[in-house]
Parts: C-alpha cells; structure tokens; sequence
C-alpha cells in the first residue's frame, strides 16, 4: 500500500489531489501554477487560492 502524506508543499499539489481548507474537501482541478510574485495558485472550486510554494497544504483522502 502506497504511504499518503499528511501534507504537501503547495507547489508539489497535482490536478485530482484533493485539499481541505477551513473544514472542506476542495479538489484541485490543475497543477500548482507559479504566478510570479512569489505565490503559487491552485484552481479549486469556482476560482482558486494563493499559497506560498513551500506552504504545506492538508491534503484529503477517503477513508
């Protein structure tokens, strides 16, 4: 069985992987994208979020 992380760093999210924020099961619909500026955007919902690249996301499995 292959070991699932607890967490990853933001810029290592992959489309299909699934994230919580604030109590909700989002799933990312592209890989992380570099903006820029420093931040990296995933695309969940109906827009998406600003993380920084080594910020560490929850990530979301099914039981």
């Amino acid at each position: 069985m292959n070991a699932q992380p607890k967490t990853k760093m933001a810029k290592n999210v992959k489309a299909g992987d699934w994230i919580e924020l604030d109590g909700f099961a989002f799933q990312v619909h592209d890989d992380a994208q570099d903006t820029g500026d420093g931040t990296v955007w995933l695309p969940i919902g109906y827009s998406g979020e600003e993380f920084r690249p080594r910020a560490r996301v929850t990530m979301h499995y099914d039981a």
